[in-house]
Parts: structure tokens; C-alpha cells; sequence
């Protein structure tokens, strides 16, 4: 059985919650809405444009961020958003697609930043960012970290057996300042559809990494 990703261009949202967890029992939650919507496809017909929005404010502890360095964190990740990307049949992310506009929107957000704040730590701060904005690899491999994105697209449209299970291996980044992890699967397909007439696959796996 082949399944194949199938984007539509109607536009979908998605809660997004991430839990951090500090200890064992302090914990961070970060909220937002994204949406995923096909917006066509690239020159050689072979890979799909998809635009990546974030579509509400972003709440830290169900809260409106207050503290300086998270408004830092969200204008400076406001400049990625809408982000266009290049997904294959199978579901993977293999490119950028307005990388341009990007730029564009930091040189504004840049000078925003320069006028609002003082002092020597927001330049280093601007400098930290522009670094990796300045250069489309480094920002892709960044944005590859992203909880959502990684799980989003993650691969999952493959060839399953009659069976409809396949165990595998993939790479997801858990920890954003160490190399991906790898992760010992079990991907099933369920044989019939749900009641909205849906493909439902699942994934379960432990870590298999040294």
C-alpha cells in the first residue's frame, strides 16, 4: 500500500501547545495557532509550496508574554511567518521557498528592535539572530528544530507492507542544541478509513540513540 501526501489549499489550523518541563515540577507551556495551507507547487511539478502561518498571538503559561526577552523571542520569530516551504509527495520538508522575504521583513523588524531597545546585550542579541538569518542553509537547518514543523512533516507517507505496519528509523530533534536524536518506530495504517473518510496512521517508538 503506497499513500502519498495530499495537501489541500484549503487552509487548516492548528493548536500548537509545547510543555517544557524545568524540573519535576516546574513546567512552561507555549501556545499559538498555525495554519498549513497548499499553495501550489514548484517549477518542475515535482514538490508542493506550502504556507506555514502563525494565526494567533503566542501565549507563554497562558499568558501574554511581559518579559523582554520572550517579546524579543516572538518579533524576532515574527519575520519567518508566513513561511513557504517545499514539502515532497511523501511529506518531507526539503526547502525554503521565500527566503527573500524573510530577509526583507528582519531588516524592518531589525530596525524596529534598534530604536525600541538600548544597550549592549540587544546588539548582541541582534547579531546572535542575524547570523542564522543571514544565511538560508543555516536558517533551514534552525526551523528544522521546530517541534511542530518536525513532526508535521515527518515522512510518514511511505509504502506499508498487507499488514499495514512498518518499523523503522527516523531522526527527530528533540533538544535544540544537539544533533537530531534517532528513534526506533512502529508506523501503522489503520486498514479502514474513520468516519470522515481519513487515512489515520500512528507512530510509536522509544529512542535508540547512544
Amino acid at each position: 500500500r503506497t499513500i502519498f501526501y495530499r495537501p489541500t489549499k484549503e487552509k487548516l489550523e492548528y493548536g500548537v501547545q509545547y510543555t517544557i518541563q524545568t524540573g519535576e515540577s516546574d513546567a512552561t507551556t507555549i501556545k499559538f495557532q498555525t495554519s498549513i495551507q497548499n499553495i501550489g507547487i514548484t517549477k518542475d511539478k515535482t514538490n508542493y509550496i506550502i504556507e506555514v502561518d502563525r494565526t494567533t498571538t503566542t501565549y507563554f503559561n497562558d499568558e501574554d508574554t511581559s518579559i523582554i526577552v520572550d517579546e524579543l523571542a516572538l518579533k524576532v520569530a515574527s519575520v519567518l511567518y508566513p513561511l513557504q516551504i517545499m514539502a515532497t509527495p511523501q511529506g518531507q520538508w526539503i526547502g525554503m521557498c521565500n527566503y527573500d522575504e524573510i530577509t526583507k521583513r528582519w531588516d524592518t523588524v531589525k530596525e524596529e528592535l534598534n530604536k525600541e531597545y538600548e544597550g549592549e546585550w540587544i546588539d548582541n542579541y541582534i547579531a546572535l539572530n542575524e547570523s542564522t538569518l543571514a544565511d538560508e542553509t543555516l536558517l533551514y537547518q534552525s526551523l528544522k528544530k521546530d517541534w511542530f514543523l518536525a513532526a508535521y512533516f515527518n515522512h510518514i507517507y511511505i509504502n506499508h507492507t498487507d499488514e499495514y505496519k512498518v518499523q523503522r528509523d527516523i531522526f527527530f530533534f528533540f533538544f535544540a542544541t544537539i544533533s537530531p536524536l534517532q528513534f526506533a518506530i512502529s508506523q501503522t495504517m489503520n486498514e479502514y478509513l474513520d468516519d470522515n473518510g481519513n487515512v489515520v496512521i500512528h507512530q510509536n517508538g522509544v529512542v535508540n540513540d547512544d
